[in-house]
């Protein structure tokens, strides 16, 4: 519930923030769903260092540097790390500041599908060689 109310509160500041319920505001709030998916944080948080406390902020060096250390512990090991870069570098690109350089909705499911495939093609084989 407390997650919800976050990402709600995060929605509700860049609504004001840009005056605009547009398509490429509903990319950026999709992309924080996308990191929070990733890296199994909620989007504000008051734990851990003051560097920390917004995920978009946070992750985004991290991830768009092809650094997996902020991936949730609970799904590491379980993916390809070309699956895992697409749909991260995705994910960032979709919260970038200037919604100009976010892209669309259809470019983000495009990338998005293309990772899943990667992912299935990773998990076939991991079964055949087990």
């Amino acid at each position: 519930m407390l997650q919800d109310l976050l990402t709600f509160l995060l929605f509700i500041y860049r609504y004001y923030s840009t005056q605009q319920l547009t398509e490429k505001s509903d990319v950026y709030s999709f992309g924080v769903v996308l990191l929070e998916l990733i890296c199994g944080r909620e989007p504000l948080t008051h734990t851990g260092t003051p560097d920390s406390f917004n995920l978009v902020l946070w992750a985004k060096p991290y991830l768009q540097a092809g650094a997996f250390e902020v991936v949730d512990e609970s799904i590491k090991g379980s993916f390809d790390s070309e699956s895992m870069r697409r749909a991260s570098l995705i994910a960032c690109r979709s919260v970038e500041t200037d919604a100009l350089r976010r892209p669309t909705i259809a470019q983000v499911l495009a990338e998005l599908k293309e990772a899943y495939s990667i992912q299935l093609a990773y998990l076939a084989s991991a079964r055949l060689i087990n």
